[in-house]
């Protein structure tokens, strides 16, 4: 949670404008994911967020922390793209849920960088047919019949895989996390 004084110069308020947006940027990216359904509108939704961020940066109360302030501009713009979709039968977020979404990610946002460098760490170590399982599904975004069609394998065959892949890296992220003294 970065509090800062107020930079002297343009050169120095964008530095810290870069430096905050690092730090916010895979917190507020993981509340928009958990926020839409279609990963291509969460990329655009983070781009506006990113957008929205530095064109209201002056505005920002350096006193106090910045990825709350960010998770308040991503929650607003999400809000505004389910009130555009307002007719789609997928549409289940309101407010409330919304604030409660950026409170649960705020809270663990100290803790988004142990736990994605463990996670980079844990995905590397995945090998084999399970390796590229899980690269076709989450990387290339196949569905499991079409792995399991290029794969030679049944869906169910597939899905079994992936599941067990996940399980694998969660144990091993948070194996990672204890050992670094970082599970909460």
């Amino acid at each position: 949670m970065s509090r800062a004084p107020k930079p002297e110069s343009q050169q120095e308020q964008m530095l810290l404008l870069s430096r905050l947006w690092t730090e916010a940027q895979p917190v507020v990216a993981a509340m928009v994911a958990g926020s839409v359904v279609d990963f291509q509108h969460g990329e655009d939704l983070v781009s506006q967020v990113a957008e929205t961020v530095v064109l209201k940066f002056d505005d920002y109360d350096r006193s106090r922390p910045f990825i709350p302030w960010a998770l308040g501009i991503a929650r607003n713009i999400v809000l505004r793209h389910y009130e555009r979709r307002a007719g789609d039968r997928l549409v289940f977020f309101d407010d409330q849920a919304l604030g409660a979404l950026a409170v649960a990610h705020e809270e663990i946002a100290g803790e988004a960088p142990e736990r994605l460098a463990a996670m980079r760490q844990c995905l590397a170590e995945i090998q084999g047919k399970t390796r590229r399982v899980m690269e076709m599904r989450y990387i290339h975004g196949l569905k499991p019949a079409a792995i399991g069609q290029a794969l030679e394998m049944t869906s169910n065959a597939v899905w079994v895989m992936l599941h067990r892949g996940r399980e694998a890296v969660a144990r091993c992220v948070k194996k990672r996390l204890a050992a670094a003294g970082g599970s909460r």
